[in-house]
This record gives C-alpha cells, structure tokens and sequence, in this order.
C-alpha cells in the first residue's frame, strides 16, 4: 500500500503475521490519561495513522487489539477495556515513522472472536 501522507505513522506487521486473519485487529493509540486518541485497522500488515511519532514518545500506549468500535457505541473505549480485551503494548521503537510489529501473541488472534463475543457484557 502506499503512503499518502509523508507525515504518517505506520504500524507495520512481519509477512508472517501480515498473512492472518487480522481484519478484526486495530492499533489503537492512547494518550498519558488512558483515553484513545486515535485508532485504525490494518490493511495488508499495516495500519496508517495521523498521530505525531513525537507525540508517542511521551507517555502515550500503543495496544493492538481487537475491534471495539463497533461494540462500544455508547461507551468510550479506555486502556482498562482494552486490557480486559486482552490487547498487547507494543514496545514503542520505531524508525522513520515505522513501527515494526514481529509479533502479535497468538492467544490475541486465536481467541479475537471469543473475545468478542464477551465484551458486550462489560
């Protein structure tokens, strides 16, 4: 995919865990209170963001984890739901404006419907 936008944050996935099932997967990026501030899906490996890389080197998260847009309409979505949905933080090292992601903990992939399935109850 290319870049539209030089200014762009990437978080990129390996080849390996860029060939998964990881449409139901988002990076979401939270800011030092724990609130989302930012969120994208991934599309071929990557997901394309508009946050300020020197934004991020504060104390902002970065969590990939499941969707939660879709069952959070009337709630905003925070770090503790996040961590309730089992997403991971990722190490902030990043290059360029690249995060390289090598790996995403196989129970996050394998149980993203399950943990689907239970959130609505939160």
């Amino acid at each position: 995919m290319k870049r539209e936008n030089e200014n762009q944050f990437i978080v990129r996935l390996s080849e390996e865990q860029a060939k998964q099932d990881t449409k139901n997967l988002r990076v979401y990026i939270l800011d030092k209170g724990g609130q989302v501030i930012e969120q994208a899906g991934f599309d071929s490996g990557q997901a394309f963001l508009k946050t300020d890389p020197a934004i991020l080197e504060g104390k902002s998260k970065i969590y990939i984890g499941p969707d939660l847009s879709s069952d959070n309409r009337k709630s905003r979505i925070t770090e503790r739901k996040l961590l309730k949905a089992n997403a991971y933080e990722t190490v902030k090292d990043f290059t360029n404006n690249v995060l390289d992601v090598s790996r995403i903990p196989p129970a996050l992939l394998r149980h993203i419907f399950f943990t689907l399935a239970v959130l609505p109850g939160i």
